[in-house]
């Protein structure tokens, strides 16, 4: 490829990245909180089950990342269920958007409000599965609900509550 090719690919993504976001410094206070490792314990599909997520700043503070994984508790022992990485951009001071990529083969679009304190994550849209996510932490703690949106309307499908672990 040639220099006369690869110097306009260069410039329209260097706009484009400049311009959609700026540094994550300005996180809104409920995503601020969530930043570090966290370990849950609650239900999911009403069988008791153990979670992890960690959120950090990911691609030069443009993005929060958030790695996740859940198992089931059977016998003392944890079998995994998903894993799971979302990167979020803040878009305003209580909107954020994103994309959720699991290990079912799924990738799901996010849109993300604060709603009294929490962020509360609706993900996917007209081509997959649609639910919602909140997410309200503070300092030590967070309390996850998910839900998901059927034809006979919305059902609960996962509630935890974690702690914080050694990362912040």
């Amino acid at each position: 490829m040639s220099i006369r090719r690869v110097v306009p690919v260069l410039l329209t993504a260097l706009l484009l990245v400049t311009s959609t976001a700026g540094a994550q410094s300005d996180l809104p206070e409920p995503v601020r909180l969530l930043l570090g490792d966290w370990q849950g314990e609650g239900e999911l599909m009403g069988r008791p089950a153990r979670f992890t997520m960690s959120w950090s700043h990911a691609l030069g503070d443009r993005f929060v990342r958030l790695r996740f994984s859940n198992a089931f508790v059977v016998d003392g022992a944890e079998q995994t269920v998903l894993t799971a990485e979302a990167f979020y951009r803040v878009e305003s001071p209580t909107s954020l958007t994103g994309v959720w990529v699991d290990s079912r083969g799924l990738i799901l679009p996010l849109r993300a409000e604060i709603v009294d304190g929490a962020l509360v994550t609706e993900w996917g849209d007209s081509s997959t599965e649609r639910g919602r996510t909140r997410y309200a932490a503070t300092d030590d703690q967070v309390e996850v609900t998910d839900t998901v949106f059927t034809e006979a309307g919305e059902r609960g499908f996962g509630q935890a509550v974690y702690t914080r672990g050694s990362g912040r």
